[in-house]
């Protein structure tokens, strides 16, 4: 008995665990499509269970999910040498570690989305408004963690008052215009759609850069040696060359079926933005160790204070999804028709 029982099971992991067909273009609809992209898609109306074997299958999506899965390994080192080297009950590490946190959803929301996204019309939308959602929790944190840690004290005592609540609405409002621009464009997508995502998160990263632009000017106006103004710097340009690969789909619009698997865009944009983190944990790393920025207990947040304010946001997002809920539905229903049309 138990021997059959086994038998069966390793046939069914057999079938699972196949190789599964990829396919052209031509052969999914509009919405799963991406410019330059030939080959490598998944087909659509597929189990649950087929789309998560297929990460470990070669599609034009398994690059995007390994990249934020490995990402997603590396913050919780991180976050884990930092508790080892300061100690759980060291304020200092709280606003990094809500920026870990922070990370930690961005990336596995990105896993969730890449692996599930092509499972039906009302699935993909969803899994990448939850994407969207982790984008901004990552935003949200990265602002976190430089006001607290890298802001001089005059700068911390000035816009404590109003930082959160800036940061909260500005990061909720990045969330939502993604959600919109997602919605309101069809494929082929216009330059006008990653202006309503590229613009809102522009502005986000120049009110984050604000941030520790008196201690760059006291620097600069005492020629003082700053490592940690030059990490702050090498965060921006990895930033700009993020939001660059993330809104050219270049190389694959220039030379297209040639990166259907691997060197697209997208997944240039998920490498950069590991390294992004990785820069930003070390910024904030070395401002704690080395800066002469006071930190203080009345600058600094209890670690309490700053989960409540993570988990308040996540609970807008999806209050915010589930608003969105009917917009989805026309969209797909009127998607349908198209489709059924052509």
């Amino acid at each position: 008995m138990l021997r059959s029982e086994l038998t069966s099971l390793m046939i069914r992991a057999h079938h699972l665990l196949r190789k599964q067909p990829t396919f052209k273009a031509e052969e999914v609809p509009m919405l799963y499509r991406e410019p330059g992209v030939l080959t490598g898609y998944r087909l659509p109306g597929m189990k649950l269970v087929s789309y998560v074997i297929s990460v470990l299958q070669l599609n034009n999506e398994v690059v995007n999910v390994w990249t934020h899965l490995i990402g997603f390994v590396v913050v919780l080192f991180k976050i884990h040498f930092l508790l080892e080297e300061f100690g759980p009950d060291d304020s200092r590490i709280f606003p990094i570690i809500g920026f870990g946190v922070c990370c930690l959803f961005y990336t596995s929301f990105s896993v969730i989305a890449h692996t599930l996204h092509s499972i039906s019309p009302v699935v993909h939308y969803t899994c990448f408004q939850v994407d969207y959602a982790g984008i901004a929790l990552y935003a949200f944190g990265g602002s976190l963690s430089v006001f607290y840690t890298s802001a001089d004290r005059e700068t911390k005592i000035q816009l404590q008052a109003w930082f959160l609540p800036v940061n909260f609405t500005l990061s909720w409002f990045c969330f939502l215009c993604c959600c919109i621009a997602k919605l309101k464009y069809r494929r082929p997508y216009p330059i006008s759609r990653k202006l309503w995502q590229v613009i809102p998160y522009g502005v986000h990263t120049l009110f984050t850069m604000a941030l520790v632009f008196r201690r760059t000017v006291k620097c600069y106006s005492d020629n003082c040696s700053d490592p940690g103004l030059y990490m702050h710097g090498t965060a921006v340009i990895l930033a700009f060359i993020a939001a660059l690969t993330f809104s050219s789909h270049l190389p694959e619009k220039v030379w297209p079926g040639l990166f259907d698997l691997i060197g697209q865009g997208h997944h240039v944009f998920h490498v950069v933005s590991i390294f992004l983190t990785l820069k930003q944990f070390d910024a904030a790393h070395w401002d704690i160790l080395h800066s002469s920025i006071d930190v203080t207990n009345d600058v600094t947040p209890k670690l309490s204070s700053v989960l409540g304010v993570i988990t308040g946001l996540c609970v807008c997002c999806v209050l915010t999804i589930l608003a969105l809920r009917p917009f989805v539905t026309k969209v797909v229903q009127d998607g349908d028709i198209l489709e059924k049309k052509k």
